[in-house]
């Protein structure tokens, strides 16, 4: 036990050192931004936001086994990337700095994902991973998903039945019980179901019900 312990604890940090390094490279490549730039600040604010957050495993280590936690964790660093995407699309930053600071970012968030998976990282009977793979968890156990699974999708399909194509928005907003992040991880996993089809990126996806879509009752 003692030395599962000690695993955990090198990864948790492994984990917040590699967070800190880009935390720090990312506040290297903006230094050159005008301060009058809105995605310098927002860039900045959410490293120091995403940094705050993963810290915190290092006062509590109880929190890597809450997945409300680590689903925070990977909508925060999909974030940064998304921010990255538009300094790079605006030409805020280089192309090449932006290429590999997110190559970077994206490892980070593999790492995270990866933790999800890692059996001493949770205790559930069944976990929906806040991936797009069309997997989940069972028993510990990786199998195939097919169809909604979770009362979240059901409402999601319900939203959009009979719809053309909608909006992250306009579905988070049918369905306010649940965050727009929330909202988002289940539309990719019902894609990846092949229940629903999407087209555009980021925040400008849209969603509609493919012809056929296999409804659990």
């Amino acid at each position: 036990m003692e030395q599962k312990d000690n695993t955990i604890k090198d990864k948790i940090n492994l984990f917040v050192l590699k967070n800190q390094k880009l935390a720090q490279a990312l506040f290297a490549i903006t230094v050159f931004c005008p301060d009058s730039e809105p995605l310098k600040a927002k860039l900045r604010d959410q490293a120091i936001n995403l940094t705050t957050t993963i810290n915190a495993i290092k006062t509590d280590e109880s929190t890597v086994f809450h997945l409300s936690f680590l689903n925070q964790i990977l909508g925060e660093i999909e974030l940064v990337l998304e921010l990255l995407d538009l300094a790079q699309a605006g030409n805020v930053l280089s192309k090449m700095n932006v290429s590999i600071i997110k190559q970077e970012y994206e490892m980070l968030l593999k790492d995270a994902k990866e933790q999800v998976l890692a059996d001493n990282l949770f205790d559930s009977n069944t976990l929906i991973l806040p991936t797009s793979s069309p997997k989940i968890i069972k028993d510990k156990k990786v199998v195939g998903m097919a169809g909604p699974s979770s009362d979240r999708q059901k409402k999601i399909i319900e939203v959009l039945r009979g719809q053309d194509w909608l909006g992250i928005k306009d579905i988070a907003e049918a369905v306010p019980n649940y965050s727009t992040k929330t909202v988002q991880r289940e539309l990719l996993a019902l894609v990846e179901q092949g229940v629903l089809k999407k087209q555009g990126e980021r925040r400008w996806s849209r969603y509609v019900l493919a012809k056929a879509e296999p409804i659990a009752k």
